[in-house]
């Protein structure tokens, strides 16, 4: 299936980047067909690794990043500023005070998340709970007081 030793493989920082490497290695010598026999893929992921190779070299058959590359979503900075500066002006006030006194757009998710990333809000602090301490329930009984037997009538076995 794969051209590369499985030790070499498994001594590889980038296993994926070993195998892309020795393919289009293997494609550009003996062609794309045998190279997509040998490696058990598509004769598509050996053309796009091949061209990318010739493209920008070996770096780049590297992972690219999947992430999108823009938010059509996303609150515009005018927004952002304003939401910031109507809050460091007035400190106590949250998301829906904020989204009723600007009239802005964002919604009250989408403030928080700004007064949030901007570290203008707290975390809300988490109250101790006291664990049950059983040493003093358990000093007050006697031995084998407390036991409790788990019993199961076995009416299936026949005797």
């Amino acid at each position: 299936m794969c051209a590369i030793p499985y030790g070499q493989m498994m001594r590889a920082k980038d296993k994926k980047y070993c195998i892309r490497l020795e393919m289009v290695t293997f494609a550009r010598t003996h062609g794309v067909r045998p190279a997509m026999a040998r490696f058990a893929c598509a004769r598509n992921t050996v053309r796009l690794w091949l061209k990318r190779f010739e493209e920008g070299g070996p770096s780049n058959l590297h992972d690219r990043s999947r992430a999108p590359k823009s938010c059509p979503h996303k609150t515009s900075p005018y927004d952002e500023r304003k939401v910031l500066e109507t809050r460091r002006q007035i400190p106590p006030f949250g998301p829906r005070r904020l989204h009723d006194l600007c009239g802005c757009k964002p919604s009250l998710g989408a403030i928080a998340r700004i007064l949030r990333e901007n570290g203008l809000t707290k975390k809300p602090r988490r109250k101790h709970r006291r664990k049950n301490d059983l040493r003093a329930i358990k000093a007050q009984c006697s031995a084998f007081e407390r036991i409790r037997g788990d019993t199961k009538r076995l009416y299936d076995i026949a005797c």
